[in-house]
C-alpha cells in the first residue's frame, strides 16, 4: 500500500537512519523507514508503513500499546485484517505531523461514500477518534491507523467493483448465449416422433423463452400449436435412449445410421422425441435446449422463492385465533421459517412441518372445533371463517376474520405443500439418477451389459 505524503528535505534523511538505526537496536524490529526526493513544497514522495513487524516478535510488539489501551481501541487493532504487513500498533512518526494528518484527512475527505458504502469503517474512525481524544495513541498511531482505515476501504470498494464488472460480464455473456439459442430453435425443421403413427416434419419455436412450441402434423391443422414449458423438462438426451425412439428402431422407421441425429426433451409425463437432419444440429440444438432449460429453472427458483418470501410475510401480519382441546380460543399469528415449519405465538410452543400436512379441512371438521360449539366458543355462521390443518398427530385449528382471508391461508398452505412435494421427488429423482449411473458405471467396469431402462423416460403417454 502507497501513499503519497510530503517529505522533508534531504538535509534530515541522515538524523532519521539514526533514529531508525537506533529504534532497531533498542525494540529488535526490522525496520523500513520513509524516504523520498523533496524538490518544492508541493511535491510529494512515496510513503510506507513502518517499522514492519516479525512474526516471531508478536509478544515484544504489545509494548507499542499503552497500558491504559484496554479499551475498544485494542479490540479495534485486533479486528484489522491480518493479511496487512505492517504492524500498526507500532508506526514511524512521520517528519511533519500536520502535513500528514491534512493528507489523510483530505483522502478521508475524497471517500465519504465509499466509507459509508462499509459497514465498519465509519465505526472504525469513531473509535481512532475516542481514543485520541483520550490520550490513548499519539497523533503519529491516529494518522496511520486512520490511513489503514481508508487503504482497507479501497481495497474493499475496488473489491466491490471488481466482482460487478465480473457479474455484468456475465450477464452480457448469458444475453449473447440466449440470443445465439433462440436463433437456433426458432425455425428449425425436425423430424418428430410419436407414441402413435409415422414420424412427420415440424417446426420448433420458442415464446418469451418459457415454453416449445411446434406445429400440429395435419396440414389442415398447421396454425395448430402444442407446447411444453420449458421448466418442466428434467432431462435432455442425446440418441434413442427413450421409448419411442426405440419402437422407431424396432418398427424400421428410424435407420440405425440416423439414432445419433436423434434428441428427446423429458418431462415428467411425456417425452419429446425428434430427429435433426445432421449431428452438427442436433449438437447445437441440444446445447441451445440445455441453456434454455437450465435459464428456465433458475428464472422458475428465483419466482417460487419470491412468492414463497412474500406468503411468509404477508402471513406474520395476520391476526387469526386459534382454537385448541382446552380453554379458550387465542389470539394469535402464524409464523413459517424457510425450513417449512409451522409456529404461532403461544404458552405450548409447538409447531408442525407443512411436510406432515395431510389435508387442508374447511369449516367446523374436527373434534376440537365440535368442542368449541359445544362450549359456545364458536358458532354456526363463522364456519366459513374457519380450516384446519390436518396431520397424522394433531390439527391446527385456525379462525379468520372473513371468508376471504380464510380462501387466501388455504390458497396459500396448498401452495406451499406443492412446493415441497416437488422438491421432494426432484431429490427422490437426482438420487435415483446418481444410483443408475453408478450402476451402469459398475456394470462397464465389469464387462455386463447394461440394457435397463432409462429412470427419466416415465412410462406416460408421449407426444
Amino acid at each position: 500500500m502507497q501513499l503519497a505524503i510530503p517529505i522533508t528535505p534531504p538535509s534530515a534523511m541522515l538524523k532519521a537512519k539514526k533514529q531508525q538505526k537506533k529504534l532497531v537496536q533498542e525494540e529488535g524490529f526490522r525496520a523500513s523507514s520513509i524516504y523520498g526526493r523533496f524538490t518544492s513544497a508541493n511535491t510529494f514522495a512515496a510513503f510506507s508503513l513502518g517499522p514492519w513487524r516479525e512474526s516471531s516478535s508478536s509478544s515484544s510488539s504489545s509494548r507499542g500499546t499503552k497500558a491504559s489501551g484496554e479499551t475498544s481501541i485494542q479490540d479495534f487493532l485486533a479486528s484489522l485484517p491480518i493479511d496487512l504487513a505492517v504492524d500498526v500498533r507500532t508506526v514511524c512518526q512521520p517528519e511533519s505531523i500536520s502535513l500528514a494528518r491534512k493528507h489523510v484527512h483530505h483522502l478521508l475527505q475524497c471517500s465519504i461514500f465509499e466509507i459509508r458504502s462499509t459497514k465498519w469503517a465509519a465505526y472504525f474512525l469513531q473509535i481512532v477518534k475516542k481514543a485520541r481524544n483520550l490520550r490513548q495513541i499519539t497523533s503519529g498511531d491516529a494518522i496511520s491507523l486512520r490511513w489503514v482505515i481508508w487503504c482497507c476501504v479501497r481495497k474493499e470498494v475496488n473489491t466491490r467493483q471488481l466482482k460487478k464488472e465480473a457479474h455484468d460480464q456475465q450477464m452480457q455473456k448469458k444475453m449473447t448465449d440466449y440470443r445465439v439459442a433462440l436463433q437456433c430453435i426458432r425455425g428449425a425443421t425436425v423430424l418428430k416422433y410419436g407414441r402413435k403413427g409415422k414420424p412427420h416434419q415440424t417446426q420448433l419455436m420458442i415464446e418469451n423463452g418459457e415454453s416449445l412450441f411446434w406445429t400440429s402434423k395435419l396440414l389442415s391443422h398447421a396454425s395448430k400449436k402444442k407446447s411444453i414449458p420449458l421448466a418442466s423438462i428434467v432431462a435432455i438426451r442425446a440418441g434413442p435412449t427413450t421409448d419411442v425412439l426405440a419402437r422407431a428402431l424396432q418398427k424400421g422407421m428410424l435407420a440405425l445410421q440416423d439414432a445419433k441425429c436423434t434428441l428427446s426433451l423429458i418431462t415428467a409425463t411425456r417425452t419429446f422425441d425428434i430427429k435433426a437432419k445432421s449431428t452438427a444440429e442436433r449438437e447445437w440444438l441440444h446445447r441451445s435446449f440445455s441453456f434454455l432449460v437450465d435459464l428456465a429453472h433458475e428464472h422458475e427458483k428465483r419466482v417460487a422463492q419470491q412468492v414463497e418470501l412474500s406468503i411468509m410475510k404477508r402471513m406474520e401480519t395476520l391476526n387469526v385465533w386459534k382454537h385448541g382441546r382446552k380453554g379458550r380460543p387465542h389470539k394469535t399469528r402464524i409464523f413459517i421459517n424457510r425450513f417449512g415449519e409451522i409456529s404461532w405465538q403461544g404458552r405450548s410452543g409447538d409447531s408442525i412441518q407443512i411436510d406432515e400436512i395431510l389435508a387442508i379441512d374447511l369449516g367446523h371438521c374436527t373434534q376440537v372445533f365440535s368442542r368449541s360449539l359445544s362450549s359456545g366458543f364458536a358458532t354456526s355462521h363463522t364456519a366459513n371463517y374457519c380450516f384446519s390443518l390436518v396431520t397424522r398427530t394433531r390439527t391446527l385449528d385456525i379462525e379468520t376474520s372473513s371468508e376471504n382471508m380464510r380462501d387466501w391461508f388455504v390458497v396459500a398452505f396448498r401452495y406451499l405443500m406443492d412446493k415441497v412435494k416437488e422438491k421432494t421427488a426432484a431429490l427422490k429423482r437426482e438420487k435415483a439418477e446418481k444410483q443408475l449411473k453408478l450402476l451402469q458405471e459398475l456394470c462397464g467396469s465389469i464387462g455386463i451389459l447394461n440394457n435397463a431402462p432409462s429412470s427419466a423416460a416415465p412410462p406416460a403417454a408421449h407426444a
